[in-house]
């Protein structure tokens, strides 16, 4: 996995890199299965994708495991519900010693996330916080989260990559 963080990068710029990285990593034959979130711009990021005809992108997915229904949505997209549950997958495999991190700004981001009073995942430093600020953070977090979510989706010849 490779860490790539630039404030200003438009969501077309950011599809590129992803991209690149994905025929880097992957090769032609073994191209990355690519993961965003994808609220907000990251919905533009989906669509240049789909515009550079990179092949393997994440796709939401609801339902068990007996049903499983696509919604053509690219990417992560999180929602309170969504975004407890998945970090509560991530931190599993973290404590199991299935996810290794390497990134200090990801093992510190991870560090703040907290479980609140209501049920949700929040960014410690700003519970209570109504600047706006509080969605501009997790950045890490959210970043190693949709990676372990598509490791859980590429085929088994990528498993046991570290």
């Amino acid at each position: 996995m490779a860490e790539f963080e630039d404030s200003h990068c438009t969501p077309e710029e950011f599809a590129t890199q992803l991209a690149l990285a994905g025929f880097w990593f992957g090769g032609q034959e073994r191209m990355m299965l690519l993961n965003w979130e994808s609220n907000g711009p990251g919905q533009g990021v989906g669509d240049n994708l789909t515009e550079l005809a990179y092949p393997w992108l994440y796709v939401h997915t609801e339902g068990n495991k007996r049903k499983r229904t696509e919604d053509n949505k690219q990417g992560w997209h999180s929602n309170p519900v969504r975004k407890k549950a998945d970090f509560g997958k991530l931190r599993n495999a973290i404590g199991a010693d299935r996810v290794l991190l390497r990134s200090p700004k990801a093992i510190k981001d991870l560090g703040k996330l907290v479980w609140t009073a209501t049920g949700g995942v929040d960014h410690g430093d700003l519970i209570g916080d109504e600047s706006g600020a509080r969605g501009t953070h997790a950045d890490h977090a959210t970043a190693i989260l949709t990676a372990y979510l598509a490791l859980l989706r590429a085929p088994e010849r990528h498993h046991g990559v570290r």
